[in-house]
């Protein structure tokens, strides 16, 4: 499978994400790609903070333009998107197949840190979320940004049978902040023996680079700090590969607890 990650600069102009959207889907299908994704907030963004203005009910004028494209080039569409959650948001990827929703995630790990206080305004996802989906042969997790930093997550994702977890990402700039991303995008796809796919925002306050790692820790294709689409060529037979070469998996003992417990 192709798959296309879209590093977009998106601003507070719905109206240009929705094109910024269009121009990805537009580019993401020359190429041949099958599987688009797109960063975190591709529906509206602020580096400032991410309010109800940039908020949508679920199933708004950005999320059928998503479908729209994904009918009309034959893709699954994988974006973050800002919805209207009562008095709070919700930070949710939606995950589109030739025009059908086919999953939805809200993110679980909320930004409180850094400086930084996301459940200010998001309500957190349910743990029991469903959190994969299907895209021909391959089984795709979600997750988001800064679930990241907890391996368990995309550990989950790979027990629910992903061999690839995408991680749309808003990734914050900062001291050593590359340096993150870049280390738990492989070591995710090193523990893992998965796919990782990081779809960062680019522009004032993040820091883009985003990666794509296969199963054996090799980067595949990064992007640098400026808008782009980076296109990479996933066959299903190189994770089994990889997972027979190196079983970690199969090899775990999850009987094994911490002191005390």
């Amino acid at each position: 499978m192709r798959i296309a990650v879209a590093q977009l600069e998106v601003t507070r102009d719905l109206a240009r994400a929705r094109a910024l959207a269009s121009a990805a889907a537009a580019s993401a299908a020359t190429s041949g790609a099958r599987l688009l994704v797109l960063p975190e907030y591709s529906s509206g963004f602020d580096p400032r903070g991410v309010d109800r203005d940039l908020a949508q009910p679920a199933g708004g004028s950005f999320e059928q333009r998503l479908a729209e494209l994904s009918e009309q080039h034959s893709l699954c569409i994988v974006a973050g998107v800002v919805r209207e959650h009562g008095e709070k948001l919700t930070n949710t990827l939606v995950a589109l197949d030739r025009g059908e929703l086919v999953a939805q995630y809200d993110k679980i790990h909320l930004f409180d840190a850094f400086g930084t206080r996301e459940s200010d305004t998001f309500d957190a996802g349910a743990i029991e979320q469903r959190g994969t989906f299907e895209c021909d042969q391959f089984t795709i997790g979600l997750q988001t940004c800064y679930d990241l930093r907890f391996p368990e997550i995309t550990r989950k994702r790979v027990l629910e049978g992903a061999s690839i977890v995408v991680n749309p990402a808003a990734w914050v700039a900062g001291p050593n902040k590359l340096a993150h991303w870049r280390t738990l995008i492989a070591a995710r796809a090193i523990e893992n023996t998965c796919v990782m796919v990081g779809a960062s925002m680019a522009g004032r306050g993040v820091i883009g680079h985003s990666l794509v790692v296969g199963a054996d820790g090799t980067i595949r294709a990064e992007l640098g700090a400026e808008p782009g689409l980076a296109v990479v060529d996933i066959e299903q037979v190189d994770i089994e590969l990889t997972r027979n070469r190196n079983p970690s998996l199969r090899n775990r003992r999850m009987g094994i607890e911490a002191p005390g417990q």
